[in-house]
């Protein structure tokens, strides 16, 4: 078959391809940040995040996310 850029796994005679996961930086995890974040972690992208409340940060890390210590290392990776 045609050659494909990342994994690809056959099921129920379909070719599905998912991408290699990226690093992600995101700033602001709150009502609306949680839970688009999280989305990308399902997605099984890595999620470096940063927010004022290290609570809403331990909530997103709970799900698989990275802490980051300041904004400018969010823009630094």
């Amino acid at each position: 078959g045609p050659a494909h850029h990342g994994r690809a796994a056959r099921g129920a005679g379909a070719l599905t391809v998912s991408a290699p996961a990226r690093l992600v930086g995101w700033i602001g995890i709150g009502k609306m940040g949680l839970p688009m974040a999280g989305h990308l972690l399902a997605a099984r992208h890595a999620v470096l995040a940063y927010d004022v409340v290290p609570e809403h940060v331990a909530a997103l890390a709970e799900q698989g996310g990275e802490r980051a210590a300041s904004v400018k290392e969010v823009a630094r990776r």
